[in-house]
Parts: C-alpha cells; structure tokens; sequence
C-alpha cells in the first residue's frame, strides 16, 4: 500500500509537470509568433542580465528528447518588440500566455502596441524582477500602477 501511495505522488507530480510544460510551449510559442525572443535559465550567462543563444539545455540529452528539449529548464526573460503589422489578437494572446512561466523574471516590451491596457495586464506578474518599456504608448499613469502592483520589480523606461 505503501508502495502504491509513493507511485501516486509520483505520477502525480510527473503528470502536473508534464501538463506545465506544454502550457509553457503553447507560451513561448504564442511569443515567437509575433516576433518575441525567449531565453531559459541555462542561457543565463553568470549572474547577468545576459544570455547566450547557444547553451546546453540542463537534463540528460536522452531524457530531453523523451520529455521535450526544456523539460528540466525555465524561461527567464521574454523580448517582445512586435512589428507595427502584428496581430494585435495575437500580440494579446503572447501577452497572456506570460501567466504560463511562472520563474518569468525579466521582461522587455517595445513598440507603441503596448498601451495602457496592455502594460497594466502585467500586474499579475508578480515575480517579474526587471521590466523595460521601450518607445512604449503607455502613459505615466500605467506605469505608476505597474510599479505600485510589482514593488519588487526594476521598471525602466527608455526611448519615452
């Protein structure tokens, strides 16, 4: 019985990660769409804010073409800068696909696509650590309560 209960949980938590992480790729695929970049925790260079396009994914290569390329590594930062033609039902489904990575912590929007509406939908980010809003449409206001809602983040604006 004992046996049967450790499986359980097993399985279980092997089933929520699965689920997790197909949510995630539904995400990042949803913010390539529109022209977005993602990086994962194994591109992190050091302790910087930089990242490296090619790194070695964590996991056995074996394991990962099993479970999925990024099944042992999360996205860290996210890159939006959409051109003026993107689908702005698109650009809205990348912004709420942001919920589904949930060690997302660094966040850079630019592009007058993202308005007030769009940069306050960013309050349920709550471990977001950086945001940059670059040559945005969002208002002073907006971005007030963005930093009120997120007081643990570094908001940035730049190109205003």
């Amino acid at each position: 019985m004992i046996v049967v209960t450790l499986l359980a949980v097993v399985f279980g938590w092997f089933g929520s990660k699965i689920e997790a992480k197909r949510r995630e790729r539904t995400a990042v695929s949803l913010i390539k769409r529109v022209g977005g970049n993602v990086f994962y925790d194994f591109q992190r260079k050091g302790a910087a804010r930089s990242w490296r396009v090619t790194a070695e994914p964590f996991g056995p290569a074996w394991l990962r073409s099993f479970l999925g390329e990024n099944f042992f590594s999360e996205v860290e930062f996210v890159g939006l800068a959409p051109r003026t033609v993107a689908d702005d039902t698109a650009l809205d489904a990348a912004l709420q696909g942001l919920e589904q990575l949930p060690r997302l912590q660094f966040l850079y929007l630019r592009g007058r696509k993202f308005d007030d509406v769009r940069v306050e939908n960013l309050t349920r980010l709550s471990q977001l650590k950086g945001v940059e809003l670059d040559q945005t449409a969002a208002s002073e206001q907006a971005v007030l309560k963005l930093r009120n809602a997120l007081p643990n983040c570094t908001i940035v604006r730049t190109g205003n």
